[in-house]
């Protein structure tokens, strides 16, 4: 019996150019640190050597850990004192990189149905964003965090897709089964990981990411027949 859906955020319920996303995102908060101690030109790369921690986390710290101790390499100084300015950065200037984001009505009629039918629902979002940018995005999608159960994010987690152990640590945080659940997603990797597990995968390919016909799995379609396909399934 199905309790849970799991899903992806970004390029699922949330369409998305990433490259322009990223491009958008990294460029700004770079911008909001020239003229400060903080070396601005050297944000960009101590972003990315922070995810590349993140994605290789072994679960010893949450990624948010892993995600600093990397950035302070780069900057070669401490970042504990311009918290503020990331955070005021987040509240604000952070909604510029929504220009390289879509909007599909279909994930808020997804997450209706799912109420209707009284089944939890966990934002399965790789946990590479603090929670005032993932909470964010989840507005930019039509949604709101009351939405969920569970929004995962790098304050509380200590893995990263395509590492199955994502997965483990949301069944083990929830209680639920493999059996229990199942993983919508847009990326052939990432989230064909929840599959080692024994989690059934719903292929989102809208925006997908890889080559969908080199993986099986439970359903495959836009997010419009997605939804169709889960009133079938959901009773």
């Amino acid at each position: 019996m199905i309790k849970a859906l799991l899903f992806d955020l970004d390029g699922t319920l949330l369409p998305m150019d990433e490259p322009l996303f990223t491009k958008i995102y990294i460029g700004n908060l770079a911008k909001k640190f020239i003229g400060s101690e903080l070396p601005a030109d050297k944000i960009p790369q101590a972003i990315l050597n922070g995810l590349q921690k993140m994605v290789t986390n072994d679960g010893k710290t949450t990624n948010e850990v892993q995600f600093w101790k990397a950035f302070d390499q780069v900057v070669q100084m401490d970042h504990t004192p311009f918290i503020p300015q990331f955070n005021e950065y987040y509240a604000n200037e952070f909604i510029q990189a929504k220009s390289g984001c879509g909007f599909h009505p279909a994930a808020k009629e997804i997450i209706e149905l799912c109420k209707e039918k009284k089944i939890d629902r966990i934002l399965a979002t790789n946990p590479i964003f603090p929670t005032m940018a993932t909470y964010q995005r989840v507005v930019w999608a039509g949604l709101t965090t009351e939405d969920f159960s569970v929004i995962t994010t790098f304050e509380d987690y200590h893995f990263c897709k395509p590492n199955p152990d994502y997965f483990k640590e949301i069944l083990n945080k929830t209680g639920y089964q493999s059996d229990e659940v199942i993983m919508i997603g847009n990326d052939t990797k990432e989230d064909y990981a929840a599959v080692s597990l024994g989690i059934p995968l719903i292929l989102v390919t809208d925006t997908v990411k890889g080559d969908p016909d080199s993986i099986e799995c439970m359903f495959k379609g836009t997010l419009a027949e997605v939804k169709d396909y889960l009133e079938s399934i959901l009773g």
